[in-house]
């Protein structure tokens, strides 16, 4: 048999094992031998800490400590994406947003709609203020039938002097905290101090990604989001407690049960939130994708490590995912704060209120006229209904005219009336503005009487004079035939002069135009057939009178109540104001206090001094 020669030969440089033979045996990839225990972990803890960053009344270091951990980190990154696509977008795609609904001023599922009162545009915006400091204004046990509740404005400690400084530092620690953290795990990855090109580029994007994602959005989306009122220091005093409780450019939220009116500077009325401004947005985008990023390049790192080295970086997560727990359990306030206090008040009447007995001479105020048109709109919309024949243009007509209590004003004869010559305007009351109207001076109706269909009542007024009341009934406006009546072709046919008609009276007088101002014109020659439905509407309108009663008593409650986390949110204070007069005269006091009051006193909360 022939020898066998053993050869023997030494391996090139080439395969001789690398100094760095864990990472060697294989490409990077993001599978690991403990990823579905990383997964679970994460899923765990993705919920909690998206409704941690979402939430407004939680402190900054918890904001902040969301992106300690890379388990839960798809929390934060589902809270920037909703931020970036829009909230209320979200909302509608079927998304739960948590608490971000208060960053928006679109309409989202709990936010009520904001109306500025006095606006010709009639503009509007949704607002969700539960957790924050509106949130904190409410009328529980009230001793109103419908309270009308007033926020006059909040104080605030100014950013200057030690509560600046201490602000400063104690976030700047936070985020250098966070940021370290963060960083933390990858260390453990490291297999020299220098480290290769993938760990320092995964080392600079964790650390970019947690500047952004971990410490700057949270503290801007709180910082720019508007209160909603105006700072008791901004006001226009005295000019704004000398001219009353209502002025345009205020705003309005008014649902079945309450009213509440928000002290604006007209130039400061419907702010965008945070989650609007398109920067935000952006800002936000960003965070997301380099979260994103991240989180990927901490999955390649640990594909190409030692096992030993994957398990001590899970075994750090896991420490840091129960040191954030125990964080967010524990009621500590470890960063300076500045807690924001509320000044409101509530009344039964914003006016000088109705006597129901006795009969008075009252002209119905502008101011009403105005936040009765906001009020209704808002009413309306958050019970998803029209505001089309809400017009200001329209109602403002009866401004200082019409009598305050006008549903004891006389109808109309029209025949006396033409005779007078001049233009005769009909002004559609809609229930919605005349139920707040009443409900301003401090009386609440009785049952609705503009249940009967395709009937409205409507203001006469003529040159600029008030001359009393008459019901419509229109036509071919969604109430044709709704009592059996002629159709438009009879009508034309009976008088083809009054074909263009919109609408016709209980005096068979044709009434052109709009159904929302209308102008009288000719008699129609032939009889309608609803004389019977108009007097039953009258009937209606008059039981709704005589059953309203008084809203509450005449005095007023002035309130006083901080707003912060834990023991900083227990602090409040009220007392009673006997009339109109003397409230405004307090609130007076109060706000010229504000401008000149030194705040180093103030320790828990920003002290009102006046109150």
């Amino acid at each position: 048999m022939a020898p066998v020669h053993r050869v023997e030969y030494e391996p090139s440089h080439s395969q001789l094992p690398s100094t760095r033979d864990s990472r060697s045996s294989s490409s990077p990839t993001i599978v690991s031998n403990f990823q579905d225990l990383s997964a679970v972990l994460s899923l765990f803890a993705a919920d909690t800490v998206e409704k941690k960053i979402s939430d407004p009344r939680a402190n900054d270091l918890w904001r902040m400590s969301t992106t300690w951990s890379v388990f839960g980190i798809i929390g934060v990154v589902r809270t920037y994406i909703k931020l970036t696509a829009g909230i209320h977008s979200a909302e509608r795609a079927g998304v739960d947003i948590y608490d971000l609904g208060e960053y928006t001023s679109k309409r989202t599922i709990n936010a009520l709609c904001v109306s500025e009162i006095g606006s010709r545009a009639s503009r509007t915006s949704w607002q969700d203020d539960r957790r924050q400091l509106l949130g904190q204004v409410n009328a529980v046990a009230s001793r109103w039938k419908r309270p009308n509740i007033v926020v006059m404005g909040y104080s605030q400690c100014p950013f200057e002097g030690r509560k600046a400084f201490r602000e400063i530092i104690g976030r700047s620690l936070s985020g250098a905290m966070t940021v370290i953290i963060t960083c933390l795990p990858l260390l453990v990855l490291r297999d020299s101090r220098t480290g290769d090109m993938l760990d320092n580029l995964t080392l600079g994007v964790v650390a970019g990604s947690t500047l952004v994602a971990g410490c700057l959005l949270p503290l801007l989306i709180q910082i720019i989001n508007p209160v909603g009122v105006t700072h008791l220091r901004n006001l226009q005093i005295p000019n704004r407690f000398n001219h009353g409780v209502l002025q345009d450019g205020d705003t309005v939220i008014t649902s079945r049960m309450s009213s509440t009116v928000f002290w604006q500077n007209r130039n400061e009325a419907l702010l965008p939130r945070s989650g609007d401004h398109i920067r935000m947005r952006l800002l936000a985008g960003f965070a997301a994708c380099s979260t994103i990023a991240a989180y990927l390049l901490n999955y390649l790192e640990l594909g190409r490590v030692q096992a030993w080295k994957a398990y001590a970086w899970l075994g750090i997560q896991i420490a840091i995912l129960a040191f954030r727990f125990v964080l967010w359990a524990t009621p500590l306030h470890v960063l300076a704060n500045r807690p924001k206090t509320v000044l409101f008040f509530v009344a039964g009447s914003l006016v000088q209120p109705l006597d129901l007995h006795t009969e008075v001479s009252l002209r119905l105020h502008h101011d009403v006229v105005h936040f009765s048109v906001a009020s209704a709109v808002s009413k309306v919309l958050n019970g998803g209904g029209s505001i089309g024949k809400l017009k200001l243009e329209a109602l403002d007509l009866l401004s200082g005219i019409a009598p305050a209590d006008i549903l004891l004003a006389k109808y109309c004869e029209f025949d006396e009336l033409t005779k007078m010559g001049g233009e005769i305007k009909a002004i559609r009351l809609p229930w919605s503005w005349v139920e707040e109207m009443y409900a301003a001076q401090g009386v609440i109706l009785g049952h609705n009487p503009w249940t009967l269909g395709g009937l409205y009542l409507a203001a006469i007024v003529q040159d600029d004079t008030f001359q009393g009341l008459t019901t419509i009934h229109p036509i071919d406006a969604g109430a044709d035939r709704a009592h059996g009546e002629d159709t438009r072709a009879i009508y034309s046919q009976k008088d083809p002069s009054l074909q263009d008609i919109v609408g016709i009276t209980a005096n068979n007088y044709g009434v052109s135009g709009s159904l929302v101002i209308g102008v009288i014109g000719n008699k129609m020659l032939k009889d309608h057939d609803l004389m019977d439905w108009h007097a039953e509407f009258r009937e209606n309108v008059h039981d709704c009178r005589s059953s309203a009663v008084s809203n509450g008593p005449p005095h007023y409650e002035l309130h006083m109540r901080n707003f912060g986390a834990g023991t900083l949110g227990t602090k409040s204070a009220s007392k009673t104001v006997p009339d109109i007069d003397g409230l405004l005269e307090q609130g007076l006091r109060i706000g010229l206090k504000e401008k000149e009051k030194d705040h180093a006193q103030c320790s828990e909360f920003c002290t009102i001094f006046g109150f």
